[in-house]
C-alpha cells in the first residue's frame, strides 16, 4: 500500500526538487548536460556554422543537414529546432536554479551559493552569445538593432507557464551575456572542477 501511494517522482514540486545544496549542485549538472548535447554545444553550433560557411562538407544522407549544406533551411528543419530546443533547454534549467538559491537555507549553501550563482550565470551567458550569433545578424553598424533571440530570465517549471516572448534585438542579446558573464567573473573561481566554468572562462567570453 505504501508503494501504491509514492509522491510521484516525475511530477514533483520545484519546492520538493530544490530543497537542498546539494539538490542545486545536481540540477546545475542536468544544465550543463544539456548544454553539452549535440544538438546545442556538443555539435550542432558549430557544426552547421561550419557546413554553411563552406568550411566543412556534408557527404551523408540526413535531409535537414542535406538542406543546411544547400542553404535551403526550412522551419520545420530538425536539426535546427533541435538547436534552438536544447539551447532553451539549458536556459531554463539555468534559470530554475538562479531562482531557487535564495531559498535554500542549509549550511552548504554559504560557500557553494556563489559558485552554483556564477556557473549558472555563465552558462546562460554563453547560450545568449552563441545564440545570438547564429540566429542574428553579425555584431556592427544597423544589424545591432536587428532581431536576435528571445531574452527569458524566469524558470519554467509546468506546460502552464510556458511563454512565447518576442525576439530581443542583436544588441539587447549581447547586453544580457555581457552582464551574465560580468557577474559570473565575480563569483566564480579560479580552478573548478573538471568541464565547469571558472572565472577565467567567463572573462575570456
Amino acid at each position: 500500500e505504501e508503494q501504491l501511494e509514492e509522491q510521484p517522482q516525475q511530477s514533483l514540486s520545484t519546492d520538493a526538487v530544490f530543497a537542498s545544496t546539494q539538490d542545486l549542485e545536481t540540477a546545475l549538472t542536468g544544465a550543463y548536460n544539456a548544454a553539452q548535447q549535440s544538438d546545442f554545444m556538443g555539435c550542432n553550433m558549430s557544426f552547421v556554422g561550419d557546413i554553411m560557411a563552406d568550411n566543412g562538407a556534408w557527404r551523408g544522407s540526413f535531409p535537414s543537414m542535406i538542406d543546411i549544406s544547400r542553404h535551403a533551411i526550412t522551419s520545420d528543419n530538425g536539426e535546427i529546432a533541435g538547436l534552438w530546443r536544447n539551447s532553451y533547454r539549458a536556459i531554463n534549467d539555468v534559470n530554475l536554479v538562479l531562482e531557487a538559491i535564495p531559498n535554500i537555507t542549509d549550511a552548504a549553501i554559504a560557500d557553494a551559493g556563489p559558485r552554483i550563482r556564477g556557473e549558472g550565470l555563465f552558462l546562460r551567458g554563453m547560450a545568449y552569445f552563441e545564440m545570438v550569433r547564429f540566429y542574428g545578424k553579425p555584431w556592427g553598424g544597423s544589424s545591432t538593432s536587428g532581431l536576435g533571440v528571445p531574452i527569458v530570465t524566469m524558470g519554467t517549471s509546468t506546460s502552464g507557464d510556458v511563454v512565447f516572448p518576442s525576439r530581443a534585438t542583436v544588441a539587447e542579446v549581447y547586453a544580457q551575456a555581457v552582464s551574465d558573464f560580468t557577474e559570473a567573473a565575480s563569483l566564480l573561481p579560479d580552478a573548478n572542477g573538471s568541464g565547469r566554468a571558472t572565472r577565467f572562462a567567463a572573462l575570456a567570453y
